[in-house]
């Protein structure tokens, strides 16, 4: 009978330590998986994609927003070789009305990054469009406006004599600091929900 009873106790703890790390396992893997998700964004291309910690140029725009109407015909001249440049929409934007801004300006779809649930507005910090942000190796180093042409609402002149994101670009090339590292966006505001 002790012997029956010393292998149920076993049994027990067994099942004990399976549950255990059934458990600890199938937190992990949920935890890996919401983390790949987190990062993966839809383009308007249709693909999807996972950022990484390059150096890349994040333009946040409204199709419907006066002022990101007035930049079309110069977001295909921010494209440089050396820098991933996206479009981000943020928020239930309409497709028709991106797929129109993105082919006044040449834009590829595959640049272009639907953020309807503002994941990225919110990872990214950006309250405003449009409004440019820089990353490298997960760090903001620039984030505000594209250039001074717009630095107040109502206010604007015909044409940049500051371009931050150049500015700020041409620092990270020569590994010096920014001199401008954040100025605030004007536009218009993003919502998220």
């Amino acid at each position: 009978m002790f012997c029956w009873f010393k292998s149920f106790l076993t049994n027990i703890a067994l099942v004990k330590k399976f549950i255990l790390y059934s458990v600890f396992f199938t937190a992990i893997s949920c935890a890996l998986f919401a983390c790949n998700q987190a990062s993966s964004f839809t383009l308007l291309s249709g693909t999807k994609i996972t950022l990484n910690s390059k150096l890349c140029v994040y333009i946040f725009l409204n199709s419907e927003c006066p002022i990101c109407q007035k930049y079309q015909g110069t977001f295909k001249s921010m494209e440089l070789d050396s820098v991933q440049v996206y479009y981000v929409f943020p928020g239930l934007q309409s497709k028709e009305m991106i797929k129109e801004m993105c082919e006044f300006d040449s834009i590829s779809f595959n640049r272009v990054i639907l953020d309807s649930d503002y994941r990225l507005t919110k990872q990214l910090k950006a309250h405003t469009t449009p409004e440019a942000i820089i990353i490298k190796d997960n760090k903001t180093y620039y984030s505000g406006l594209i250039d001074d042409r717009f630095t107040s609402i109502g206010t604007s002149k015909s044409s940049a004599s500051i371009n931050y994101i150049e500015n700020a670009l041409n620092s990270l090339h020569k590994n010096e600091a920014i001199k401008i590292p954040y100025t605030k966006a004007v536009g218009c505001f993003i919502e998220p929900n």
